[in-house]
């Protein structure tokens, strides 16, 4: 993996002070005293490399933080069907769990680009406060496993948890993007690339934890009762690992690369600011590249919004076509191996029902960050061409809804018998419990009949150009910009167009899920 040091940066990308040189401009001396010069300076040099590698898997980390609590609830989809069972919320809840999350998300989001510039809304409010809050949520639903109570109200104490972490998790993403705006562009590629290893930790964590549970001969679903160790670690993990990202972030705030970048104004003033306690969204003029003009107040956004159209586009649309069939229409893909969609199919664990999920969901989540980790070997595609791409990848939407997909009307896992007879895939005869049958099964032709191939390289298509275009669109937004307060304004837009393309694409995935049953 490529990590900044290991190619070119941008002129205005160093990380090095005026007085201290690149150690390929160190010029070669028989004055044994300037030699002993290159040779502290050439030290030097590596010593603040290795800070900036340091920095840059600390801002990693923060982006797993930031997309964390999303992840963990999406990823949980086999947890919450049993929970769920029998309510009106049982085929329904993901769709549910990505409106609220993305609808909260895009509410304070909104508020934030209309009160959010002042004073009192500082990085500590921002980062820390969301940070324990999400902790103390996860730690109450790893509680909530251990406590026996009604499909109907864990459904709401558990939409409240997802709004809220989808409220917070905005004043969080807006922290953290308005802050590496004003930093050297890797970092905000760390942060993105962040945000694809969350999902990839996440999914191996529920993988794994699928994984340990005993795959007997019976063709059922696993009970409550068994999979309550794991579902508790599942959700503790994942409190602890946002607190994880809390402490990295006191750090960061504490590096002298970022205490110089926060105090340095634009005209080369500097401030003696707490890095906590500096304003999240500076509240200055705004001037851009395009124009010699400067505006105040809310048009500030407006004007910003005008510059960086193609760039607010391409995130909005990228997020947009994924969130229209992932996770809610991927997360009912069958596999070829496994019609009945049993846990222990004959053909294999992998093929059983939830880890077949899981394994989608760990392909889409590795190949989103292979995508964001490709950006760092710079612009394969020009970054004004970046939005016509995005447009492109809406054809992702059809050919999900070709998959072989499980009805809204299937039981799933249902059905008597042994592997041998309901998981091997033979479609001899019907189970009457199975919610399967061999007819209803031919009479739709999916894309890739027979084979699970084309779904698995469906799903790697489309993660990695999420991963690359999102990167792309969020590390050349704000470098349209000049003044270090615009760029910090900049990456608060980005990622408000992000956080809608969200939005949009959980609102599109209810027609689109309407339209396959």
């Amino acid at each position: 993996m490529l990590t900044p040091g290991d190619h070119e940066q941008p002129e205005d990308d160093t990380l090095l002070t005026n007085d201290t040189l690149r150690s390929d401009e160190v010029t070669p001396s028989f004055d044994g005293v300037t030699n002993a010069h290159a040779h502290t300076t050439t030290t030097t040099t590596t010593t603040t490399r290795t800070k900036s590698r340091t920095l840059y898997w600390a801002f990693f980390l923060q982006g797993v933080g930031m997309l964390f609590p999303w992840n963990v609830f999406i990823t949980a989809a086999s947890y919450f069907a049993l929970r769920f069972a029998g309510t009106p919320f049982e085929h329904s809840f993901e769709q549910a769990f990505s409106f609220s999350y993305t609808s909260a998300n895009l509410v304070v989001f909104l508020a934030l680009l209309k009160f959010g510039a002042t004073p009192s809304f500082d990085l500590r409010a921002a980062i820390v406060t969301p940070n324990v809050i999400t902790a103390f949520l996860f730690f109450l639903a790893s509680m909530f496993v251990l406590t026996p109570m009604e499909g109907e109200l864990l459904y709401f104490l558990t939409i409240v948890s997802v709004l809220l972490c989808g409220g917070f998790a905005a004043c969080l993403q807006a922290g953290i993007f308005g802050l590496t705006a004003r930093l050297p562009t890797q970092y905000t590629q760390a942060v993105v690339g962040g945000q694809g290893a969350a999902g990839a930790t996440v999914s191996l964590l529920s993988l794994f934890s699928l994984l340990s549970q005993d795959c007997g001969t019976e063709l059922q679903r696993p009970t409550l009762a068994e999979i309550t160790p794991q579902s508790f670690g599942y959700f503790f993990a994942s409190a602890v690992v946002v607190l994880l990202c809390l402490g990295v972030f006191v750090w960061i705030s504490r590096t002298n690369i970022v205490i110089e970048k926060i105090n340095r104004g634009s005209d080369g003033s500097s401030s003696t600011f707490s890095v906590l306690r500096s304003p999240a969204l500076p509240s200055a003029e705004t001037t851009l590249r395009s124009s010699d003009s400067s505006v105040k107040g809310a048009t500030a956004w407006l004007t910003l919004v005008k510059s960086l159209w193609r760039h607010c586009l391409g995130v909005c649309l990228t997020f947009t076509a994924t969130l229209a069939v992932f996770p809610g229409l991927t997360a009912d893909i069958k596999s070829f191996n496994n019609p009945y969609d049993v846990p222990c199919p004959a053909t294999g664990m992998l093929y059983g029902y939830g880890i077949w999920q899981s394994w989608l969901f760990l392909l889409f989540n590795v190949g989103d960050t292979v995508g964001r980790q490709l950006t760092l070997l710079g612009p394969l595609i020009p970054p004004r061409k970046v939005w016509i791409v995005t447009i492109v990848r809406l054809l992702f939407v059809p050919l999900f809804m070709a998959c072989n997909l499980r009805s809204s009307d299937e039981v799933v896992g249902g059905g008597g018998g042994n592997a041998t007879s309901g998981g091997s895939g033979s479609g001899s005869g019907s189970d009457s419990g199975s919610g399967w049958s061999p007819s209803s099964s031919e009479e739709h032709v999916v894309m890739g009949s027979g084979s699970d191939f084309w779904p698995c390289l469906l799903m790697l298509m489309m993660a990695i150009s999420n991963g690359y275009c999102a990167g792309l669109e969020m590390m050349n937004g704000p470098k349209q910009v000049n003044r270090l307060e615009d760029q910090s304004r900049a990456g608060t837009l980005m990622g408000f167009f992000m956080t809608l393309g969200l939005l949009l694409g959980s609102l599109v995935a209810f027609p689109v899920r309407a339209i396959v049953s």
